[in-house]
């Protein structure tokens, strides 16, 4: 409607027009599947050429975001707070992409800015605590994803994302809590069941382990990480054959995972069958020699 003449009308008769093109502008980019809505970062200013700028700016950083050219989905992005630095969905659309990028620094500032302009919005809190926790600050990232998860209790991951923070705290109890609120929510999260049952095998309770995993490759039969989880569940329940069929299969779909190896390796060790321990270890040593576990079990076999 900007480049229209509308010479008689008069100048609230136009400023209507112009606001309605927009309603139904946005209810397209609504029923198309796009949350932000052109409206949304062109409501404060009714300048016509700035909102064109504006449209264009989003226009572009769509389609670079869409092509994976997220640099350039930044730089328009940039421009187009620019000429609407209240936006709070210009702010989050930018974190986003930062994240993608791994511009963690940069993220974490472009969240706390949307912060300031929405604290109610959980996708804030969620990117921010990405940030953090990238940044290596656990702490005020386990504080921002209580706040996600207090305003949307509804939503599974931020339990995930919560479980891996407090892992990675040592904080084995409330990770497991964490893990089973997302169950809660979704009961067939595949990497939440994973993560219960490999505290449950590591606190002696195998069998429970092994329930979970079966779910987890019932859903996705050849999931490697699943089948090895579950190889060693078998081992410890002393179910051998079966320990060696997982891990077998888990190598199989992915030959080049050092750890699958070494647990192999391990099996084959405690089963006297030292010379294919002693095969499976080297190949781990050459690949990555830093594992833990490998040099001990290498110096072991050799003796």
């Amino acid at each position: 409607m900007d480049g229209v003449q509308n010479k008689g009308w008069p100048e609230t008769r136009l400023h209507e027009c112009k606001w309605f093109y927009w309603f139904v502008l946005s209810a397209c980019f609504m029923t198309s599947g796009c949350s932000h809505a052109p409206w949304m970062w062109a409501h404060r200013t009714n300048d016509p050429a700035r909102m064109a700028r504006l449209r264009q700016e989003i226009s572009l950083a769509d389609t670079a975001t869409e092509s994976g050219d997220f640099l350039t989905a930044q730089a328009h992005l940039k421009r187009a707070i620019e000429l609407n630095p209240k936006s709070i969905e210009g702010y989050v659309r930018l974190g986003r992409v930062q994240n993608q990028l791994l511009a963690w620094a940069d993220a974490k500032a472009t969240w706390e800015k949307a912060s300031k302009l929405d604290k109610n919005d959980p996708t804030v809190w969620a990117g921010l605590a990405e940030a953090e926790t990238a940044l290596g600050e656990f702490e005020p990232a386990v504080k921002h994803l209580v706040t996600t998860i207090d305003l949307a209790p509804q939503k599974a991951e931020p339990h995930l994302k919560l479980g891996e923070l407090y892992e990675a705290q040592g904080r084995t109890g409330e990770a497991l809590q964490s893990y089973l609120d997302c169950l809660n929510i979704e009961v067939d999260h595949a990497i939440a069941l994973m993560r219960v049952a490999r505290i449950q095998r590591e606190r002696g309770q195998p069998m429970q382990a092994i329930v979970r995993l079966n779910r987890v490759l019932d859903l996705a039969p050849d999931q490697p990480d699943a089948l090895l989880q579950r190889g060693l569940a078998h081992r410890d329940q002393g179910q051998w054959k079966l320990a060696l069929a997982d891990m077998k299969r888990a190598l199989e779909l992915q030959p080049g995972r050092s750890d699958i190896k070494l647990e192999l390796a391990l099996l084959m060790e405690s089963r006297k069958d030292n010379q294919e321990a002693l095969r499976l270890v080297r190949e781990v040593m050459d690949q990555s020699p830093e594992l833990i576990g490998a040099k001990e079990l290498n110096e072991r076999l050799v003796r």
